[in-house]
C-alpha cells in the first residue's frame, strides 16, 4: 500500500488537520488530540505497515485501565481514522476491526428533579438574553452549541415544531443530531415572543449561557452542581417517568444508538418496575 515509511504519529496528525480541524467543533479537536496523548510512544513511532491490531488494542486496554471514558474515545478515533487511511490507500485493512471497544459504566450525572426543573425554567424566562437558550435546554433537551444557534427560522409556531440542524458557529450536527421535536404549545409561544424582537436564541455565545445557566443554580441555591449537559440529563429524565418510551427519548435527543440512551437512563427503568415488584411482595404479605 501506499503508506511507505510514514509513521502511526504522522498520519494521525495529518488525518486531524486534514479531516477533523475543518469539520469539527474546537472542543471535538481537543478531545481526539487529548484521546491520541494516551497511545504509548513507541506504538506511535511504529510505521503504518509494522503497526499490528494486538498493538493497538494493548494501547486501548492500558489506557481503559485508568481512564475508561478516553479509552471508548481513543478506541472511536482510532477506528475513524484507519477507515480513511484504507479509502485513501495507506492501509490494505482496518486494524480496528480486529479490536475491541472496551466496557465503561456510565457515571452519575446530576440532574435537576421535576419541582427544581420548573423552577429553573421560571427563572429562565426573565432573562432578557439568553432567556430562550436556557429554556431550550430545560424544556426540549437541547445541547448548549444547538440552543445558542436556534432561531426563527427553525421554529414552526403552527405546528408546535422545532427544528435542530446547527451547532455552535453555524456547523452541521453529526448524523444523528438532526431532528425535528415536537414542543410543549406554551414554549412555541415564549419563542415566538422572543424571535420577536431577537433574531437568535441566545444574545451571548456558549461561555455566557453557562454563566447564566450557573447564576440561576446559585439563586435556586442547588447544593449539587448541573452542568448544561445535566439540564439535558433533567429533561429526558423526566420525560421517561412521564411516561415517554426510551425509544421516543432516545430520537429526541438525537442518540444515534439506542444502547447510548439505554445505558444512560437505566436508573428510569429501574424505577419504572418498582410497581411490578410490590406486586410480588403482595405474596409474602399474604
Amino acid at each position: 500500500m501506499g503508506g511507505g515509511d510514514m509513521t502511526l504519529q504522522d498520519y494521525m496528525r495529518m488525518w486531524l488537520e486534514t479531516y477533523i480541524d475543518p469539520r469539527r467543533a474546537p472542543s471535538t479537536q481537543q478531545g481526539y488530540r487529548y484521546a491520541l496523548a494516551h497511545m504509548p510512544g513507541d506504538v506511535m513511532g511504529c510505521t503504518l505497515g509494522d503497526v499490528q491490531a494486538i498493538d493497538l488494542q494493548r494501547a486501548v486496554n492500558l489506557t481503559a485501565a485508568r481512564y475508561p471514558r478516553q479509552a471508548q474515545i481513543l478506541y472511536t478515533v482510532l477506528h475513524g481514522a484507519y477507515r480513511k487511511g484504507v479509502v485513501l490507500g495507506l492501509m490494505d485493512r482496518n486494524l480496528m476491526d480486529y479490536c475491541e471497544m472496551p466496557e465503561h459504566e456510565t457515571r452519575n450525572i446530576p440532574y435537576l428533579e421535576g419541582p427544581e426543573l420548573q423552577e429553573y425554567a421560571h427563572r429562565a424566562m426573565d432573562d432578557r438574553e439568553c432567556g430562550a437558550a436556557l429554556l431550550l435546554m430545560a424544556m426540549a433537551a437541547l445541547r448548549i452549541g444547538e440552543a445558542v444557534e436556534q432561531g426563527p427560522g427553525q421554529l414552526d409556531a403552527k405546528r408546535d415544531q422545532l427544528t435542530v440542524a446547527k451547532q455552535q458557529g453555524g456547523r452541521k450536527p453529526k448524523r444523528g443530531s438532526v431532528r425535528v421535536l415536537p414542543i410543549d404549545r406554551d414554549l412555541t409561544l415564549y419563542l415566538r415572543m422572543w424571535y420577536g424582537t431577537r433574531d437568535k436564541a441566545s444574545l451571548l455565545g456558549v461561555g455566557g449561557v453557562r454563566g447564566r445557566h450557573g447564576a440561576i443554580l446559585d439563586a435556586m441555591g442547588h447544593p449539587e452542581r448541573v452542568t448544561p449537559h445535566g439540564l439535558r440529563h433533567s429533561c429526558a429524565t423526566y420525560m421517561l417517568r412521564g411516561g415517554a418510551s426510551m425509544f421516543e427519548v432516545q430520537h429526541y435527543l438525537g442518540h444515534k444508538n439506542y444502547e447510548v440512551t439505554a445505558k444512560t437512563y437505566a436508573h428510569c427503568t429501574t424505577e419504572a418496575l418498582r410497581p411490578a415488584a410490590r406486586v410480588m411482595g403482595g405474596l409474602l404479605a399474604g
